[in-house]
């Protein structure tokens, strides 16, 4: 006779689980969408019909979680765990909340709960490993850790912490061991590779330091750390020239990183090797003291087609002039984000000083007198400056003047796998401003071969005036490709190169004017000493 009733009273509790159903889908719904106060409404909505639903009160514990309500959150958890003594999940996010708050008893308790329920998660060992340690239990933090790493021989955090953990017994061949399984594992790891190079660097194994850093900048290309770390391992390994060059690209895209422009003085010789930094050193790395590091160097240069002369007989005579060049400078920084330079020099075309028609190439010597104003900035440098040269002797050519000066203003634009130039030059004596104007751009990669460096160079002349139209225009004027091979060691450098000229590609030769060249192959080659 009772049957019919106890049939609608089970009736009626499905339906009734049916409805919070869709109320913790609507919470989860909610929760997701990051609306954490609505969520938090249908939830105890549905606890006020069932409050002795244990994944209610774990999804409530979670959204408090989110919420930074660890409280609230953990309570939630230990709600929980009553309701649902085997749940794992609950346990081992009571503990790691505990193990927030450095309650490292009750996180123990938990973790080891968590794993009692589920053993074979190899993150609860991994966090009760680094509790254990937390708590000074070293062999504990070991045990832990080497269970983690059997349950999942990839895992990369418990490899790392075994690295950690052998480091700092001072086991470090062990550290070696894991911190190469952690990289091997997810070679993108910051933190295994960083501290693997670091282990090489105590090591001094620095060929093998300088590897992993320069394997973690092909993943993060703008950590100007790891260029830091890599130039300090470049100086440990003698090559104090491409140290200089790391440091320098350092301050190009950050001209307030102190430590770069400190050790770039160390190495030049205007600081003193310190493991403190006195205020005066920072002071004067940083632009705040009176006296700033200045840099000199002189040095010397052959190129084979300095100048070529066009003469109109018979027929169509070109000859290529080369010259030797010979120049110095002298800079100072002013400040963190600034630097000048005064450039002197001189050039000596060499080929037929006597010519048969007693035409002397010497007359074309001349000397240069030039000073520039650099200001870095993040990932480029603006350059400008102004150069005069002066020709002493009487010039074959009437339109050619005896001082010829030039203004410039451009910017280097430092990309990662080239460098941009672009300038504008402009020479006040001429007679119209259309004139005046030309544009030089420059697209080169500098590449690097142990103590040897090259460079492929890409140069073009850019006119705003055509002569010949009488018009203004925007065609280019000029167009070379280049290749430098040096070397560098203790302040010297070395190189030799060559590459082709083009001029005025797109005109044909019959179009040409008196005078211009015409394309060809040439070579240069060059010495210098900086400080």
């Amino acid at each position: 006779m009772h049957y019919p009733f106890v049939m609608i009273g089970l009736f009626l509790v499905i339906l009734s689980q049916g409805e919070i159903r869709d109320i913790y889908n609507n919470a989860m719904d909610l929760f997701n969408q990051g609306d954490y106060e609505a969520a938090e409404r249908e939830l105890k909505k549905a606890l006020a019909q069932t409050p002795d639903s244990s994944y209610l009160h774990e999804a409530l514990a979670d959204l408090y979680y989110e919420m930074d309500n660890l409280e609230e959150s953990l309570s939630e958890y230990l709600r929980t765990l009553e309701l649902d003594p085997e749940n794992s999940n609950a346990a081992f996010s009571a503990a790691y909340i505990y193990q927030q708050w450095e309650m490292y008893d009750s996180a123990r308790y938990y973790y080891r709960l968590s794993i009692k329920i589920e053993p074979s998660d190899p993150g609860a060992h991994l966090n009760l490993g680094n509790v254990l340690w937390d708590m000074g239990d070293l062999k504990g933090a070991e045990a832990e850790y080497r269970e983690a790493v059997r349950l999942e021989p990839t895992y990369t955090k418990a490899h790392y912490n075994l690295g950690l953990l052998y480091r700092h017994l001072g086991q470090d061949s062990l550290a070696e061991i894991h911190y190469l399984a952690a990289v091997e594992s997810e070679p993108e790891d910051y933190d295994s590779r960083w501290n693997l190079a670091l282990l090489y660097e105590d090591m001094e194994r620095y060929p093998e330091a300088a590897e992993q850093l320069q394997t973690l900048l092909e993943y993060y290309p703008d950590n100007l750390s790891l260029l830091y770390e890599l130039a300090s391992v470049k100086e440990n390994m003698g090559e104090k020239e491409e140290a200089k060059d790391i440091y320098q690209e350092i301050i190009a895209v950050d001209p307030t990183y102190g430590e770069a422009y400190y050790r770039m003085a160390v190495l030049l010789g205007a600081a003193e090797e310190s493991d403190q930094w006195s205020g005066e050193e920072m002071g004067s790395m940083m632009g705040t003291s009176e006296e700033l590091p200045a840099f000199w160097g002189f040095g010397g240069a052959y190129d084979s087609r300095y100048y070529q002369k066009a003469d109109y007989k018979e027929k169509k005579e070109v000859t290529d002039i080369p010259a030797a060049e010979v120049y110095a400078w002298w800079g100072k920084y002013i400040g963190s984000t600034m630097a000048t330079y005064i450039d002197v020099g001189a050039n000596y075309p060499m080929k037929f000083r006597e010519t048969e028609n007693e035409e002397d190439y010497g007359s074309y010597d001349n000397y240069e007198l030039s000073w520039e104003l650099l200001r870095y900035f993040t990932g480029w440098t603006l350059d400008l400056g102004i150069a005069s040269r002066y020709y002493p002797k009487v010039l074959p050519d009437p339109y050619s003047r005896y001082i010829y000066t030039r203004l410039t203003g451009g910017a280097y634009i430092f990309f990662p796998w080239f460098d941009l130039d672009v300038f504008s030059v402009w020479s006040p004596q001429e007679r119209y401003l259309r004139e005046a104007f030309w544009w030089e751009t420059s697209v080169s990669r500098d590449m690097k071969h142990g103590e040897f460096k090259s460079d492929l160079s890409f140069w073009q002349r850019w006119d705003t005036y055509n002569e010949r139209t009488n018009g203004a225009s925007f065609e280019m004027d000029g167009m070379s490709v280049s290749y430098r091979f040096s070397y560098q060691k203790w302040g010297f450098s070395a190189g030799i190169g060559g590459g082709y000229y083009w001029y005025r590609p797109f005109v044909s030769k019959e179009d040409r004017t008196p005078g211009e060249p015409v394309p060809g192959p040439f070579y240069f080659f060059s010495a210098s000493y900086s400080r």
